[in-house]
């Protein structure tokens, strides 16, 4: 089933009569209308995983209760992203995890269980000039708002 749909007022035809799928309209780079309303990220963990899933899903906006497969995203794209969740968060993941916990709501739950020793996230990147370094400071900044949360 494709992820996306898109109207053509006149399909592009080659001059043997097929599609010519090369000539076809781009699908818009919105978000699909699904049936969980549009929740916006909140913490910094979920606005990582969001920078993350636009990027790879090739969307401006992605929600805390979209399902990563609603979007568009398969396995191959999931395999990318928990790839990109172990640079950028430092944690193991599985792919499992993803298709277990499909939202970044639930997702960004199970990275903040899954960290490894508190604290050990906050190290930083490797060098500031990652492609990744941001989506590091946003769950460096999250690991220490939940560690104040949970000290008072």
């Amino acid at each position: 089933m494709p992820s996306t749909f898109v109207c053509a007022r006149q399909n592009a035809v080659d001059a043997h009569g097929k599609i010519d799928r090369r000539n076809l309209p781009a699908p818009d780079a919105i978000r699909p209308e699904l049936k969980a309303q549009f929740v916006a990220p909140a913490t910094p963990v979920e606005e990582a995983l969001a920078a993350i899933w636009r990027g790879l899903l090739g969307l401006e906006r992605v929600g805390t209760a979209d399902s990563f497969f609603e979007l568009g995203g398969h396995s191959l794209l999931a395999t990318q992203l928990v790839s990109q969740l172990r640079e950028v968060f430092k944690v193991e993941l599985p792919l499992r995890a993803l298709f277990e916990a499909p939202t970044i709501a639930q997702l960004a739950t199970n990275l903040v269980a899954r960290e490894p020793e508190p604290g050990l996230v906050q190290r930083g990147p490797k060098s500031s000039t990652s492609s990744s370094a941001c989506p590091r400071r946003k769950w460096n900044g999250a690991i220490a708002e939940q560690q104040s949360v949970a000290a008072s």
